[in-house]
């Protein structure tokens, strides 16, 4: 049995289809060849700051040295995976969090601050956008990326990521430029979230690293997926894969399971978008410690238990989707790989500083070599 890590974004459904179908009449059904398993961990939110659930009122962003420990990290892990695995994490940015925090600490930043927008209003979780509808809320300049890469380099995690072996390291994904919440947005608003970030991610390096997925998208929040105004500007910026949201059943391809849902006019507003299924996880997008995590889900989730009872509950779940052979990525955030100021945990055979993204990955792959 092999680990891969899926390029869910990339990964072409009617060529999937059918070389499946064509193995599956070659063979009568059995598969001639080893079983694969793949598990991607997509990272939310990279480069932005995430104000945490528990303690209320403090914010917290990832640091260089909690990168560094997940690449070493991936090295182990991967030499304890059975042979032929590559496990990797694939990491989703966003540029206008590397110009906040380097227009905050330099002068060298023209314009000098990031593009900033009054607090936006929600949306019902499924509201479906009139076309040509909505208000812009980005700013009316600058029309076009213009911050320079000495301004771009003042983030130390940003430069970091311009180190060529620490960049690829990773795979790496666009999670648009701001995180603007997409349900709501005008063509314009949605279109500058991309090319933004394409301009940005061309700047420091991300865009020619060697596993990155040009034609791929991590909408912000899962938003936008019933907005054909910001179906169209992806589109027309050749986003043409982006991930959805399991929790949600009207993302998710009705006829079967294991296919991804392809947009529609009627249901979307534009149609011809590949939307990936994702699973979320109990690993929560504001949390950077086991006790955070523990008590939103007891608050949210009706979770029961300490973080025992939260591992022993992700392990059966997320266990039966991979035994499944669902290709489907898990979604996780920034503050979930707080590593270097954290508490010793032992997971199985090993133990030292994990991140909750550590502990979940070796919970769960360490229970798939089990079995």
């Amino acid at each position: 049995m092999a680990w891969f890590t899926s390029w869910a974004t990339d990964w072409s459904p009617a060529s999937n289809f059918l070389q499946h179908a064509y193995i599956h009449w070659l063979t009568r059904g059995l598969f001639a060849g080893r079983r694969r398993i793949y598990f991607d961990t997509q990272i939310d939110d990279v480069h932005l700051e995430t104000e945490l659930y528990s303690p209320a009122g403090v914010n917290f962003r990832i640091r260089v040295a909690d990168l560094e420990a997940h690449v070493s990290w991936m090295q182990s892990i991967n030499s304890r995976l059975p042979a032929g695995s590559d496990y990797f994490i694939e990491l989703g940015h966003n540029g206008n969090g590397d110009i906040e925090e380097a227009a905050a600490n330099s002068e060298v930043c023209i314009p000098d601050t990031a593009i900033e927008y009054p607090e936006q209003i929600d949306t019902a979780l499924e509201f479906q956008k009139p076309l040509g509808t909505g208000t812009d809320i980005w700013p009316a300049t600058p029309l076009n990326y213009t911050w320079s890469l000495q301004c771009a380099q003042q983030d130390t995690l940003a430069s970091w990521f311009m180190n060529t072996a620490n960049r690829d390291a990773f795979a790496h994904i666009s999670h648009t430029f701001t995180h603007e919440g997409l349900d709501n947005a005008t063509y314009s608003d949605a279109n500058k979230e991309i090319y933004f970030n394409v301009a940005w991610m061309k700047q420091v390096g991300i865009y020619s690293a060697q596993r990155f997925s040009p034609n791929g998208l991590i909408p912000p929040a899962i938003t936008g997926m019933h907005n054909g105004d910001a179906i169209r500007a992806w589109m027309d910026n050749n986003i043409v894969n982006v991930v959805g949201d399991n929790t949600r059943p009207v993302l998710m391809n009705q006829q079967n399971e294991f296919w991804p849902l392809i947009s529609t006019v009627e249901s979307n507003g534009y149609a011809g978008l590949t939307i990936v299924p994702r699973w979320a996880t109990t690993i929560y997008y504001n949390c950077d410690l086991p006790a955070c995590t523990v008590l939103e889900w007891i608050n949210t989730s009706a979770g029961k238990g300490g973080f025992t009872e939260l591992l022993n509950d992700a392990r059966s779940t997320n266990v039966r989707h991979l035994l499944g052979l669902h290709h489907d990525p898990f979604m996780f955030h920034q503050a979930n790989l707080r590593q270097t100021d954290v508490n010793t945990t032992t997971v199985g055979d090993q133990s030292g500083k994990l991140s909750l993204l550590q502990i979940w990955v070796e919970t769960i792959t360490q229970e798939m070599t089990r079995l």
